[in-house]
């Protein structure tokens, strides 16, 4: 097998929640992915890479009463994969990715069987190259997405539920030249309908 190779991987969750007071909980999820990949045969060398991945969520949940139900949310990832050899020096291909978001949900049960949900989400993502070595990036691309949906949701029973809505989003991405203000490469509308079909067990 001239493809052998060795992982040593390192992955570490954790999570905490706590009540503020009688109507607002915070919870806070972090995780982190470090992997490191080795070839074992010298002709495949140049692929040995670390990958990291690191992810932290912070949420809200506010209920001021039983009737509304709001959850402000926070989360911010970053993917690095950098290979132990570079041997090109005009082609990097160790990267780097970035992702922030910033989302915010209201739930209204206007009866007892039916609920009002508005949430929206706005995220920027980065890609680019990374030079590990002299701990330095080069930025690449930028997306902004803008995401929101309304919905009615139907209870029809203790464990089930189900909901018809609207959904609209807006992508736009930006692409960075060697030279010059960045060149917009993407810039979509999308809107239409959504349905959503909820079972829990115990």
């Amino acid at each position: 097998n001239f493809d052998d190779r060795d992982e040593l991987s390192w992955r570490l969750e954790v999570g905490a929640s706590r009540k503020l007071n009688g109507a607002l909980a915070i919870d806070v999820q972090a995780r982190a992915d470090l992997n490191h990949l080795v070839y074992i045969y010298g002709r495949n060398s140049a692929n040995n890479r670390w990958t990291r991945l690191l992810l932290l969520t912070t949420r809200f949940v506010h209920r001021p009463n039983q009737n509304v139900m709001h959850i402000p949310e926070f989360r911010i990832s970053a993917n690095y994969q950098a290979y132990d050899f570079e041997l090109n020096p005009r082609q990097v291909r160790s990267t780097v990715f970035r992702r922030v978001a910033i989302g915010d949900s209201i739930a209204f049960q206007v009866q007892d069987r039916w609920t009002f949900v508005l949430r929206g989400e706005v995220s920027r993502e980065e890609l680019g190259r990374l030079f590990w070595e002299q701990f330095e990036e080069e930025r690449s691309d930028q997306t902004d997405v803008f995401s929101s949906s309304c919905m009615i949701m139907c209870a029809l029973s203790e464990n089930s539920d189900i909901g018809i809505g609207a959904a609209y989003g807006h992508r736009k991405s930006d692409r960075f030249e060697a030279e010059g203000d960045p060149r917009r490469v993407l810039d979509i509308e999308s809107w239409g309908p959504i349905t959503r079909f909820s079972w829990l067990s115990q």
